[in-house]
């Protein structure tokens, strides 16, 4: 079966339809920053501008103006697979699925959930 944009074909043969773009990046910054909201990961500047076309933000701290995104500078920094498909094995992580059932209905290898839970678990270790 050929694979839709923005799906994948899961164990069973039907598309698993994944999350739009933009609900894919509002889940990243609900995930990374909670309820506080993108903060600026070298000045810590809460100040920020939004650059759409980029799908990033800018410092608003008129002495940095750096610009990021809600996955950099994380161990999910330069992600090789799209994000609606990232956040998606993410939450079945989060929900407790195994690496490999996971892998399976997402059509990834085994090896790369399993690295993508050992990342969030790092991740959620170093908030604590």
């Amino acid at each position: 079966m050929e694979n839709v944009a923005g799906s994948s074909t899961g164990q069973d043969g039907e598309p698993f339809p994944y999350m739009t773009d933009d609900a894919a990046f509002d889940w990243m910054c609900q995930w990374r920053w909670g309820d506080v909201g993108p903060t600026c990961p070298k000045c810590g500047s809460t100040s920020r501008y939004f650059i759409a076309s980029r799908r990033m933000f800018k410092c608003g701290n008129g002495a940095c103006f750096h610009q990021y995104t809600p996955t950099s500078g994380t161990a999910f920094g330069s992600p090789k697979l799209p994000l609606p498909k990232l956040v998606a094995i993410m939450q079945d992580i989060e929900a407790k699925r195994s690496a490999y059932s996971t892998a399976k209905r997402h059509g990834i290898n085994p090896k790369s959930a399993w690295i993508i839970a050992t990342k969030m678990k790092a991740s959620m270790e170093g908030e604590a």
